[in-house]
């Protein structure tokens, strides 16, 4: 007999001899994988002046939440993040993160707070119903206070000269044309009081007034509530994102659990399912942690010229903090076969 010969004889008993055996061999399926946060937060720039705050649930990739804060265009938007997260790298539930501050809604505030400031004197002079002393003392007031404006607007005038030379600072100026609004919201009040003093109190104009300060008061609630809905503050307990993209503000994960994305391969979808136990392997060392599959998407995406679908797996890592992003090695474990197909699927690459 040949060498030949020989060999394809002792194929064929072997092949045969692993028909006829009584055993199995155990198998496995290797997945990779991916660890992520339990959920995170992120608070994003979009189109049209808009900026995008999301809850995520990475177990079930669904949003929990979003929020759209939109501003007019053209208003001047900034985002502040609160001085403490600098010397941290995690925040609580309801911490202050940051503000967003609208220029336009600050001015208006400001408008509408010297507005009632002016009305509310005015209420007061028409109950007051002052005499001609008190008118003489209101006209002083009155003057004395348009001199200030006059003033401190010749003041400004020359910083503002200065200011385009490069001679003063614009902190400066943007102080003058602070103190200016001051002086003449005090000179508006003085100027309301001796109106009030010189027509004398009536129940008609004192009713008017009144009606002018409610709706004044509902008005400035209405812009305060705005102001507080601006004040963002952590949805979840996490640690803070150091890394951002161009559009990325801020980014919280929720540490205290973790998932892993599993890619698997749609002639897999007889093998993973749902409720499967599985092991992760982390890189760089022995350490094995358990899982379970929670969910697959239906989704086929194309990785690598295979076609894939998503799957998540929570993890039990209670006693490890993991970083998301971290590249992981995944094993399911299947069901056992005879050692022909197990030697079926060693030929066929599976």
């Amino acid at each position: 007999m040949t060498k030949l010969g020989l060999g394809l004889a002792l194929l064929l008993l072997l092949v045969v001899g692993m028909a006829l055996a009584p055993f199995e061999i155990p198998c496995t399926r290797g997945l990779p994988g991916r660890i992520a946060p339990l959920r995170e937060w992120s608070l994003s720039g979009a189109a049209d002046d808009r900026l995008v705050a999301a809850l995520r649930d990475n177990r079930t990739g669904r949003v929990q939440s979003l929020t759209v804060h939109t501003f007019s265009r053209g208003d001047h938007l900034n985002f502040s993040l609160h001085p403490a997260l600098n010397l941290r790298n995690s925040v609580s539930m309801g911490d202050t993160v940051g503000w967003l501050i609208s220029a336009e809604l600050g001015e208006r505030l400001e408008e509408l707070r010297a507005e009632l400031a002016s009305t509310e004197a005015l209420l007061q002079a028409e109950r007051a119903a002052r005499k001609a002393p008190i008118v003489d003392q209101v006209r002083q007031q009155l003057a004395h206070a348009e001199t200030r404006v006059e003033q401190q607007q010749q003041r400004y005038e020359r910083r503002q000269k200065l200011f385009a030379t490069g001679m003063v600072p614009a902190e400066e100026l943007e102080e003058e044309e602070n103190l200016l609004s001051l002086y003449s919201i005090q000179a508006e009040i003085a100027r309301a009081e001796l109106q009030g003093a010189l027509s004398g109190a009536s129940a008609e104009n004192v009713e008017r007034v009144q009606v002018d300060i409610d709706g004044l008061h509902r008005r400035l609630d209405l812009l305060e509530e705005r102001l507080r809905v601006q004040t963002l503050t952590a949805p979840l307990a996490g640690s803070l994102s150091s890394f951002f993209s161009a559009d990325t503000l801020l980014v919280i994960r929720d540490t205290t659990a973790y998932v892993a994305r599993l890619a698997v391969a749609w002639r897999e979808r007889e093998e993973i399912f749902p409720g499967q136990q599985l092991e992760l392997h982390l890189p760089g060392g022995d350490r094995v942690l358990n899982g379970t599959v929670e969910l697959l998407d239906d989704q086929l995406y194309a990785l690598n010229g295979k076609q894939m679908r998503i799957g998540v797996a929570t993890v039990e890592a209670e006693d490890v903090r993991l970083t998301p992003g971290l590249a992981v090695r995944c094993t399911v474990a299947l069901p056992p076969v005879s050692p022909v197909e197990y030697l079926r699927r060693f030929l066929a690459g599976n």
